[in-house]
Formats: structure tokens, sequence, C-alpha cells
């Protein structure tokens, strides 16, 4: 729960209410539709009935327009979205309604929805017992010098880097213009959403992905994510920087959908642990799925090929054992979720896979063979398309990346007029 400064007193309604509209006309809820529809309800509802207590069905059909066979076993909506919007009034009150005369919170395990107002007046803040500090022993003093001397160093990396990379910034070559030019349609930045998987435990004390069946949700922590996709964004961002195109960088967990409107998007990792990605519509020539006991290397993480060409394999994987020498990652270009925008995947089996997908559409010569592959000619833009990247990998680093199989509109057009008509 958010931490009271001030003596807390009754809000009167019509104060809450005008809360209410300075927190959904607020920049971290105004494109959020449907977390402020769920927040006005349930303001309303504990205005007229502060006895009440919300059930989850009630809100599903009442808010969220489910139908009277919702069963919150199947669909977890109602609490995905007041856990995002409760995480929303918590940074809103961190932020810019620090000083707010009313707090409206939702508290962790219900569904209702409580305001008050507090005063700021430093007398009625009580006082805080002192707490005696422990003396630094020549051990903490030594690692406490060792870390400020770290963070220096850290800190002189990133202002030399970006020294540098002022001063070395060239215009983008042109098969990165045309690429970019065929994504980047859409006059708000574009969304780059990265995977943060769903773990149990910290890494001091042992950690593991999370098991839906045996594990309890509140025990998730979702705070981790692969080197790959962090240098993932770090490419991107680099082209985008010679574009001169600003971007919004979000995590998995986090992603609103009503976030996503008027914007291009851009996921990186796979489904597996990029789990909004899950919610996109349609299926994939090459998707991501763990191996049956049935099928090859049982309970690995595979790339699946739907419908196998000629020569094609139908599963494609990381080398087992460590270290990682080989990967296959996959890049597609698809329609966004509203007309004129585009969705971009960069995922491989492992987070180096996902690193070598982002360096592959960030550089000309890799773009260059692209376009061979798909068959596309002169200055066009891109046609939505599909590929698998084989990626070899030397100590830990992705160093080679070739196209293994491809599917796009261009090739299905070659194809087809490559076929000679049937005589009349």
């Amino acid at each position: 729960m958010l931490a009271k400064p001030g003596r807390a007193r009754e809000a009167h309604p019509e104060a809450v209410r005008e809360q209410l509209t300075r927190l959904v006309e607020s920049p971290g809820l105004q494109h959020a539709e449907s977390l402020c529809h769920l927040l006005k309800y349930l303001v309303e509802q504990s205005l007229a009935k502060p006895q009440e207590h919300l059930k989850e069905y009630q809100i599903a059909t009442e808010v969220f327009g489910r139908s009277g066979t919702f069963d919150p076993r199947l669909d977890s909506t109602v609490r995905v979205q007041t856990s995002r919007l409760r995480n929303k009034l918590i940074e809103f009150y961190a932020t810019i309604g620090v000083k707010d005369p009313i707090i409206i919170e939702i508290p962790k395990g219900t569904y209702l929805a409580v305001f008050h107002a507090r005063e700021a007046d430093a007398s009625s803040v009580p006082a805080v017992e002192p707490v005696a500090q422990p003396q630094p022993t020549a051990s903490h003093a030594r690692m406490w010098i060792i870390g400020v001397a770290c963070l220096g160093l850290a800190l002189t990396c990133i202002a030399l880097g970006y020294l540098i990379g002022q001063g070395q910034r060239v215009a983008p070559g042109r098969e990165l213009r045309i690429f970019w030019s065929s994504f980047l349609k859409s006059k708000e930045p574009p969304l780059i959403v990265f995977s943060n998987a769903a773990f149990k435990g910290r890494p001091e004390i042992g950690l593991r992905y999370f098991e839906a069946g045996s594990d309890s949700r509140e025990e998730i922590n979702d705070l981790y994510t692969g080197v790959g996709e962090v240098l993932a964004i770090g490419e991107l961002s680099r082209v985008f920087r010679l574009l001169d195109r600003n971007f919004v960088v979000k995590r998995s967990a986090l992603l609103n959908w009503d976030e996503t409107r008027d914007r291009d998007l851009i996921f990186a990792g796979s489904p597996t642990e990029n789990l909004s990605s899950r919610d996109l519509p349609g299926k994939d020539e090459f998707a991501f799925g763990r191996m049956k006991e049935t099928e090859p290397r049982p309970g690995d993480l595979a790339i699946i090929n739907t419908h196998p060409k000629p020569g094609e394999p139908s599963f494609f994987f990381a080398s087992s054992g460590l270290p990682i020498t080989e990967d296959y990652a996959v890049v597609t270009l698809r329609a966004g979720l509203h007309h004129g925008q585009n969705i971009l995947m960069l995922a491989g089996t492992t987070t180096l896979g996902t690193e070598a997908a982002a360096e592959f559409v960030t550089q000309n010569d890799h773009l260059e063979a692209l376009r061979k592959r798909l068959g596309v000619v002169g200055a066009s833009g891109y046609p939505p398309f599909s590929v698998v990247l084989r990626v070899r990998i030397a100590r830990g680093v992705p160093v080679e990346s070739n196209i293994v199989a491809a599917r796009s509109a261009a090739i299905t057009r070659s194809i087809t007029s490559a076929v000679p008509a049937e005589p009349k």
C-alpha cells in the first residue's frame, strides 16, 4: 500500500471525484482506456456502497464485458488489469501526485478502491525512532571504495561511449533506410517490448522459472531479462539515433495494450519469455514451442517449422549443453494491431539468438542478403515476411548469421508467377 505522509482523514466525495479526474487525465493513464474504465467503476462503487466487497465475476461482466460463463480460473483479465492499475496509482503518487491532497489506492488482495485526504503539515508526521547504524569495518570500507570505483568507471564508459557515438555519427546506409521506412510508419515513437520471464526466487538464493501449477502467484519475480535482450535494445537504439527517431521501451509484464495504439511494435525475446507476444492474433509459419515426450529433444525449446518445404527440418534447436555454439532465431515483419501499423518480432531460442536477430536488422549487409532472399527489387519497401536465422556463437557472442528458411508475400508472388498458366 501507499505510504501516507501526513495525518489521514475522511475525504469528501466531490474531492474524490476531482482527484479521479486528475488521475484519468494523467500521462500514465490518459491513453489506457480499459484501466481508466476500471478505476472509475471501482471508485464509484466504493462511494455508493463503501461496505460492499466487489467480486471478480461482477467486474469481469460489468467492466470488461465478459459473458455469464466467465470463469476466473481460465480468464485472469480482472486480476491482471487490477494489478496494472494498482501499479499505475503507485507510480502516480510517487511522482506528479506526490503532494496531492487526496489519495486513491487499491489495497492488494481486494478489488476495493479506498481514498482519504491527508494533511501536509510537518507536525502531523510521527516521529521516527533513530536506528543504530553498524560501524563500518575495514572490509566494509574496502568494498565501499571498490563499489564507488566501479560505479565511476561504469559512468565514465557510458559518457565516453556517448561522446564517441556523437562524434562518429554517420548517415544510415541505404538498406537500413529502406527497411526501417517499411516499418516506422506511425507518427508516435515505436514501442520496444522486451521479455522478462516469470521466475521464482532471487539470484542469491536460487532463481528458477515460475511453475504455474505448483507456485503461488505472490512469489513471481519478473525483474530479470537476458543479456541478449539488453544488447538488442542497444542495437535498435543505435539505429533509431541514426534515423532521428525516438522510441519507448517497455518490459513485457507491464505492457498495456491501450498503449499500443498509433505505435509500431517491436518484440525482443521469444514468446516463452515475452509473454505479451502470445496475445497477438494469427499463427506464425515459424512458432516457438517446447518439445513433447514423443518429439526430438523432449523439454527443449525449438522453433517449429509449421509447413516445412522440401529439404527443410521440422524443428530448429540451439546446440545442446554449454557453452552454446549455435542458435536459431526468427525475424518476422507483420501487419500491426491497427491499420497502418507494423509489428517486428526478434526472437531466438536463447537470449543470444535474440541478440543476433536484432543485429541482423540493424546492419546493411545482412539486410541486403534479406532483400535478395525475399526477392524484393528496387527501392521498394519490405513485404510481410518471416525468416529463420542460423546463428554461430563463439565465447558467448553471435559472430555469424545466415538465413536458412524464409516465407514472404514476395516469395509467394514469384513462385506464382513462375507457374505456367493452364491452357484454356
